[in-house]
């Protein structure tokens, strides 16, 4: 899941309020 993951953290940098809805562990990671 290191793939999608890269993913979804691009399209929290468009939509900042998507990260409050991922979970922390996304968050984490780079």
């Amino acid at each position: 899941m290191g793939a999608p993951n890269r993913i979804t953290l691009a399209s929290t940098a468009s939509s900042p309020t998507l990260t409050s809805r991922l979970p922390t562990e996304i968050s984490i990671e780079p």
